[in-house]
């Protein structure tokens, strides 16, 4: 009987070893698969083990450098020849040529100048003094006219884990932000005159989307509205019409493939 419950007893724990050696061999594998994918996601995300760092230090930089930006905001001046005053470019015009405005949306992160060149990919990964950044810059879509406004003014910005660029623009999903109605006017200035945008529609959509348009006929446009108005997270009670002229702020939503979409009709 004892020499029984010994001999079961000395293959239980044996038994034991086994497994526990195989649940450590198995963990170990474990831990190498997930540091591959780790590396191998970091690659492709163009960020390598040796640059997290790096990285780290650029977004500061980045930050401090878009500070910066932003407390060089154009002051107002006195246009007595057109009865208005007008915000003072000269500064922004003078550090970068390609300067038609400056962007404001309440209660995030979206106060800077805008800019506007020849594609809509220079700005992709240029700053403002259009020097390389993994950041880019807030950019006009290049088929858009600002002194004559277009139909639809589509303005892009990047969106990271950070309040970079556009990606505070995330504040627009929280309820807390939308039903707040001084949220919902979006301010754009430009060297020749200042307008108010209020928003009509708020979504996320797949990036293959077709919302990235700038002309219409009257039956497209208005085609196009109702689609926005469908996608809205609330129905914002802003009615648009054929006359109407909006404004687009598009931006990365959770990942490169989708997009957060914010819509606004001008007001004046």
């Amino acid at each position: 009987m004892d020499k029984g419950f010994d001999d079961l007893n000395s293959f239980l724990k044996n038994s034991y070893e086994k497994n526990k050696l195989k649940i450590k061999k198995k963990n170990k594998y474990v831990v190498i698969l997930i540091n591959i994918i780790t590396i191998v996601t970091l690659i492709g995300a163009g960020i390598g083990i040796k640059s997290i760092n790096d990285y780290k230090e650029e977004i500061k930089k980045a930050k401090e450098y878009e500070e910066n930006i932003v407390n060089n905001k154009p002051t107002l001046i006195e246009k007595e020849e057109i009865k208005k005053d007008l915000y003072d470019f000269t500064e922004l015009l003078n550090t970068n040529s390609d300067t038609v405005g400056w962007l404001m949306v309440k209660n995030t992160k979206v106060d800077l100048p805008i800019v506007k060149t020849t594609d809509n990919k220079f700005y992709l990964n240029h700053n403002f003094d259009k020097k390389y950044s993994t950041f880019g810059w807030v950019y006009v879509d290049y088929r858009n006219n600002l002194d004559n406004l277009s139909k639809n003014i589509i303005i892009y910005g990047h969106t990271y884990k950070n309040d970079l660029m556009f990606s505070s623009l995330k504040n627009t999903l929280e309820k807390s932000w939308y039903e707040n109605e001084n949220n919902l006017i979006i301010e754009l200035k430009t060297p020749k005159d200042n307008y108010k945008y209020k928003i009509f529609s708020i979504y996320t959509t797949k990036k293959t989307d077709s919302y990235l348009k700038t002309s219409f006929t009257n039956q497209e446009f208005s085609n196009y509205i109702s689609d926005s108005l469908s996608k809205s997270i609330k129905n914002f009670n802003t009615e648009v019409n054929v006359d109407d002229k909006i404004i687009t702020l598009s931006t990365c939503y959770l990942n490169s493939n989708n997009r957060l979409v914010i819509q606004a009709k001008l007001e004046n």
